[in-house]
C-alpha cells in the first residue's frame, strides 16, 4: 500500500472519530449543537492541513501547487501565506538556475530580481 493511500485511510478514520466525538459531546450535553459544529469545523481544518503536510512529506517534495491547494493552505494557517510564497520562490529560483545553467546573475535577471535579493532568497532555499 503506497503512502498517500495510508494517509487517506488515516484521514478517513479521523473524520469518523471526529463525527462520533461530536455526537457524544452533544448527547452528554458538554456542548450545544452550534459549539460542537464549530469545534468539528476547526478540527476538520486541522486534519486537512495535516493531510496536506503528510502528503508533502510522504513524497519527499512539496505538493504540486494548484489554485485549490493554495486557497486551502491559506485558509488553514496564518503562517501558510509565507509558506506558500517561500515554496513558489524556491521553485522559481531552482528553475531559473537550471535554465541559466547555474549562473546566478542570469537567473536573477530572468526572475527580475537584483543579485542581492536573489542571493538572499537562494541561501534561504530549502
Amino acid at each position: 500500500m503506497n503512502m498517500p493511500t495510508d494517509i487517506q485511510a488515516a484521514v478517513d478514520v479521523l473524520y469518523n472519530e471526529l463525527d462520533q466525538l461530536k455526537n457524544k459531546m452533544i448527547s452528554d450535553h458538554c456542548f450545544t449543537n452550534d459549539e460542537a459544529e464549530q469545534l468539528e469545523f476547526l478540527v476538520a481544518k486541522a486534519i486537512k492541513y495535516g493531510e496536506l503536510v503528510a502528503k508533502r512529506d510522504a513524497t519527499g517534495t512539496n505538493i504540486i501547487l494548484r489554485e485549490s491547494n493554495i486557497d486551502e493552505a491559506l485558509d488553514l494557517s496564518p503562517s501558510a501565506v509565507q509558506e506558500v510564497l517561500n515554496h513558489v520562490q524556491d521553485v522559481v529560483i531552482s528553475k531559473a538556475l537550471v535554465l541559466t545553467r547555474g549562473n546566478a546573475t542570469k537567473a536573477a535577471e530572468l526572475i527580475g530580481w537584483n543579485r542581492g535579493t536573489f542571493a538572499k532568497r537562494k541561501n534561504r532555499l530549502r
